[in-house]
């Protein structure tokens, strides 16, 4: 967990179990801040299919009752195709970030369907109007917006 800042699950809520295989993980797919993820349109299913193996090996999955998801949006989409549980997904940043411009469509319609699903639930909340307002210019959802402080 690198989002907000490493360490703060265990420190905040107790949760220090290492996942070496996440890690690398994050690494290898979402380790990016400047550019695009140019991986995307080809391997996208290779991604998901990794993230597959070690959210289905994970025992903390087993426990959850609700996911809070703070992004990236597409991590939060694939993290929600492979784990059916109440979801809350915080989005402090713009919808696409770093995503290539050809994908870019692929990823609103996704975010957009996640929006419309209720069983188990799903909660989108913004951090600002701007962001609110992107959601409902891109993906045609009205999004309640909530500052972190």
């Amino acid at each position: 967990q690198r989002h907000p800042k490493p360490g703060l699950a265990c420190k905040e809520f107790g949760y220090c179990d290492e996942n070496p295989a996440l890690t690398s993980w994050f690494l290898k797919w979402e380790s990016r801040w400047l550019g695009v993820y140019d991986w995307m349109p080809d391997k996208w299913d290779d991604c998901l299919s990794s993230l597959s193996s070690i959210v289905g090996s994970s025992g903390f999955v087993a426990k959850a009752d609700l996911v809070v998801c703070g992004g990236p949006g597409w991590f939060c989409v694939m993290l929600r195709t492979l784990w059916a549980v109440p979801m809350l997904l915080y989005f402090a940043w713009p919808i696409t970030p770093l995503i290539p411009p050809s994908f870019k469509t692929h990823i609103f319609s996704q975010v957009r369907a996640l929006g419309q699903t209720s069983d188990p639930p799903t909660v989108f909340v913004v951090a600002n109007w701007v962001l609110a307002a992107q959601f409902a210019l891109q993906v045609r959802m009205q999004v309640p917006v909530q500052r972190p402080h």
